[in-house]
């Protein structure tokens, strides 16, 4: 059995801006707890009809990036 619990934290100021992902994950072995630090926060927009969604195998679209389970393409 696989689980996951986390939380994310964004920390935004004139002069920053960071987000901290902290996650507590079970794998079929053993628990782990760890935290993720981004300090670059761009955020690029699309028009909705460049967004596509799949359930399975899980993919998300948007525009020509591509977010996949395991793989991850980003167009800039």
């Amino acid at each position: 059995m696989s689980a996951f619990d986390g939380w994310y934290f964004r920390i935004v100021d004139d002069q920053v801006s960071v987000a901290v992902i902290i996650g507590i994950a079970k794998t079929q072995d053993k628990w782990e707890v760890f935290y993720t630090l981004c300090q670059s926060m761009e955020k690029v927009s699309y028009d909705i009809k460049d967004f596509v969604y799949q359930e399975e195998p899980f993919a998300i679209s948007i525009k020509d990036s591509i977010f996949k389970k395991h793989y991850i393409y980003i167009d800039d």
